[in-house]
């Protein structure tokens, strides 16, 4: 589906919660890059929420960007990191070459978009 969808002139974000471990994330990637048009790229969108997906993917998700893979934006969903993480995920990946980045708060009401909120206050 990805692929379909930047060969038609979008661009696509891949869901990261069904990638249970490294080499899933990989070989999904693996599988899906061979697909894309020259110059098209895809954002990954990591589960904050969930500690062990996080702690590997965003880690591999910079890696991936820095050997070239077609990874340009990241969506960080379900949960909203404080101020000072969100500098430093965003640091990082202006550092390896991100062009999006997203906060993607995981309900629509109460304190989720509350924060989402007072973190782009902070980042202005």
């Amino acid at each position: 589906m990805a692929p379909a969808c930047t060969n038609a002139g979008y661009h696509c974000e891949l869901a990261g919660g069904g990638h249970y471990s490294e080499a899933a994330l990989r070989a999904k990637l693996d599988a899906l890059i061979p697909h894309l048009r020259p110059g098209d790229t895809i954002t990954l969108n990591v589960l904050y929420l969930n500690a062990h997906q996080w702690g590997f993917q965003y880690p591999l998700a910079v890696a991936l960007r820095q050997q070239g893979y077609p990874i340009d934006g990241l969506c960080v969903a379900a949960g909203v990191p404080s101020a000072e993480t969100a500098n430093d995920i965003i640091a990082n990946l202006q550092a390896a070459g991100f062009r999006h980045v997203a906060f993607k708060p995981g309900s629509v009401e109460g304190y989720c978009t509350a924060r989402c909120q007072q973190l782009a206050e902070t980042l202005r």
